[in-house]
């Protein structure tokens, strides 16, 4: 099956627009991730103290909720596993 010089370029051009619409969605992710993870970063040092260390553990993304768990070590005291979650950009749930 032999492609003329028109449907050649016709092919390449769906290509590149698939590619930067899935790069745009990939990126537009990227995002709401970095946001959710500064809101929930702000929300735990304000729940446990400002000089408190929050360390990201792991993030998890399914179904359109997002959790992210961190090590909490609040200043003088112990450290915990806390999560923070939001479905597709929400409310923040912290446990």
């Amino acid at each position: 099956m032999k492609f003329t010089c028109i449907e050649k370029l016709g092919r390449l051009l769906l290509l590149v627009a698939v590619t930067v619409t899935l790069t745009g969605s990939l990126s537009a992710l990227a995002a709401d991730k970095n946001k959710l993870l500064n809101d929930c970063e702000a929300a735990l040092k304000s729940k446990h103290g400002e000089d408190s260390l929050v360390r990201l553990k792991r993030t998890k993304t399914f179904k359109g909720l997002t959790t992210l768990t961190f090590k909490v070590v609040p200043e003088g005291g112990s450290r915990t596993n806390m999560t923070c979650s939001s479905q597709s950009g929400g409310e923040l749930v912290i446990k």
